[in-house]
């Protein structure tokens, strides 16, 4: 079980006095816990780097009874210091890691799970003014690459393809949409109506990295339709929900 790797650390706590619990999420293994006894004094083995958000080089060990797994040294790779002074921002990075973990990170999607949070935290600490709807964003395009995707590139039913133009109708039921003819000949169960802007942005959103983002316009109404489509669409189909400063099952 013995391994090095890198890893982003997004939540640690102690359970004696100087030990620590590291969770970390690795390009290689996805989510994990290990624990870093004298983590929270020991400079030789861990030189003050375990500390939330920062990316670590580390080595890992099983413990004597092969039931966990022991930190045994790390140290800094990167560290986005803008966040340690900007709660909003920091608030932002935490959503979303909370909503990655709720969701869960396989080995199988741990190399773009890594990347995805990678560039995100990287937008965070150097953009002069990221989207207030930044965490719903990551949501979705999180969910996309876990096998969750809505159609939302042409109507569902038809096919016909959006243009700058187009008005259309998404489905929270259906993970789709539908062109304006056809929403009328379906007549179909709850629909967000999306305007040619908010469906340009969740394209983009759906389909690019984070750095991509800053370049999008949410204005009152592009915002509240993205959120709608967004929130409806991982509660349904992820089942999902933020409840009580935490993502609960529903």
């Amino acid at each position: 079980m013995d391994f090095s790797d890198k890893a982003l650390i997004f939540k640690l706590g102690k359970f004696r006095e100087a030990d620590l619990w590291v969770r970390m999420l690795s390009p290689s293994r996805g989510i994990y816990t290990a624990f870093a006894f004298g983590g929270s004094r020991s400079i030789r083995r861990f030189c003050g780097c375990l500390d939330l958000l920062n990316t670590v080089q580390v080595r890992v060990e099983a413990s004597r009874t092969k039931e966990y797994m022991v930190l045994g040294e790390a140290s800094l790779l990167a560290c986005p210091n803008r966040l340690r002074t900007d709660l909003g921002r920091l608030g932002m990075a935490v959503n979303c890691l909370k909503f990655m973990e709720a969701f869960n990170v396989s080995s199988d999607s741990a190399l773009v799970s890594y990347k995805l949070v990678r560039d995100l935290l990287d937008l965070l600490d150097s953009e002069v003014s990221p989207p207030s709807l930044l965490p719903s964003l990551f949501r979705f395009r999180f969910a996309a690459l876990q096998g969750f995707a809505p159609h939302i590139h042409s109507c569902r039913l038809c096919g016909f393809t959006f243009c700058r133009s187009s008005y259309l109708y998404f489905q929270t039921a259906e993970g789709g949409t539908l062109c304006a003819a056809c929403v009328h000949k379906s007549r179909p169960g709850p629909c967000v109506r999306l305007g040619p802007e908010a469906l340009s942005a969740l394209q983009t959103v759906q389909t690019q990295q984070p750095r991509d983002w800053s370049s999008l316009d949410f204005n009152g109404e592009v915002r509240a339709q993205c959120a709608e489509v967004i929130d409806g669409f991982i509660q349904y189909h992820v089942g999902l929900v933020w409840n009580g400063g935490y993502f609960r099952r529903v």
